[in-house]
């Protein structure tokens, strides 16, 4: 059955390994940039792990004789970890906005969380 996805799941990997090599360089590039502007720093971080969390996903797809029980405890372990990864840095900026852009930060969380 998982057979027919492998081609899927490596051209996946190939695009989310791209994707994050282009924002690590971008970010190395501005690194000066991205430390002078407050929560931006962590704005780049959650978009590296998200990235990277494709790329895991689907590499947990390619694993060869793996079982659908042991791949369902890598994808929901990985996802546990990184949506407190990004829970947490989320929670972060939202103390470090101002109060005037409070109220759509926070909308916006309960939208992108749902």
């Amino acid at each position: 059955m998982m057979a027919e996805w492998k081609d899927f799941f490596i051209a996946v990997v190939g695009a989310s390994a791209a994707l994050t090599g282009l924002i690590f360089v971008g970010v190395s590039i501005s690194l000066s940039k991205i430390l002078a502007m407050r929560g931006l720093i962590n704005r780049a971080l959650v978009s590296l792990i998200l990235l990277l969390n494709v790329l895991c996903m689907s590499l947990f797809f390619l694993i060869p004789g793996q079982s659908i029980t042991v791949l369902g405890i890598e994808i929901l372990g990985l996802s546990i970890f990184v949506w407190l990864f990004v829970c947490r840095f989320d929670f972060q900026n939202m103390y470090k906005i101002e109060a005037k852009y409070k109220f759509r930060y926070i909308l916006n969380l309960l939208i992108v969380q749902t």
